[in-house]
């Protein structure tokens, strides 16, 4: 069975969500389902077996009436939609 990583690197800046993908594999891979939950790691990887295939970045500018809180669950929406 598979797993797969997708490494996250938020960088939260001064708002849209602008997301790049860093792919490190030529395989492709179908598209996943919009309920599909796409696995997040922060700095520390998992210890279970997994394939990394690429590297999403997101950046956003955060609006005055935005909460940072705010701001991280926008990203990470998006990401997870490219992600998958």
């Amino acid at each position: 069975m598979k797993k797969l990583l997708i490494a996250t690197l938020l960088f939260l800046t001064v708002g849209c969500v602008k997301i790049g993908v860093m792919m490190l594999t030529d395989t492709r891979y179908p598209p996943k389902p919009k309920n599909y939950n796409v696995e997040v790691f922060f700095g520390k990887e998992p210890t279970r077996p997994y394939k990394k295939i690429a590297i999403a970045d997101a950046t956003k500018e955060i609006e005055a009436k935005e909460s940072r809180v705010e701001a991280v669950k926008d990203i990470m929406e998006k990401l997870r939609k490219e992600c998958r």
